[in-house]
């Protein structure tokens, strides 16, 4: 899944601290065995970034692609908006047990970030008019 937390017209992106090639990204990532969508959401948003999303989540849609490694996989794209009282920037270590367990990622809210092609899919119809 891939999540987009907003806080007015800015995205919540971050780049690997320790490997600027990975490019800006997004929260993102799967869906644990028995954890239900919605609850993965807030688990990847809580490692990757460390926040704790309490709004609603909205489902911006599905996107059927290939994976890195070239095999058929499906996003589900969701909005949230940022929690009040958060800095413009932060670095935060990442926590659980997954491939990026420890990374350090340099958190922003940016008004018009570069993100992958997959990440993008669903960004003009996540934003507020």
């Amino acid at each position: 899944m891939v999540v987009y937390v907003e806080r007015e017209d800015t995205l919540l992106v971050f780049d690997h601290r320790d490997d600027p090639d990975a490019g800006t990204q997004v929260p993102a990532g799967g869906v644990d065995p028995g954890e239900c969508v919605e609850d993965a959401v807030l688990r990847e948003v809580r490692e990757e970034t460390g926040l704790t999303l309490n709004g609603e989540l909205t489902l911006l849609g599905t996107h059927e692609h290939l994976d890195g490694l070239g095999r058929p996989a499906v996003s589900h794209f969701f909005r949230a908006d940022a929690p009040d009282g958060l800095p413009d920037a932060w670095e935060h270590t990442v926590s659980g047990e997954g491939d990026d367990a420890a990374l350090v990622f340099l958190c922003r809210f940016d008004p018009a970030p570069e993100l992958w092609p997959v990440q993008s899919v669903f960004r003009s119809s996540g934003r507020r008019s």
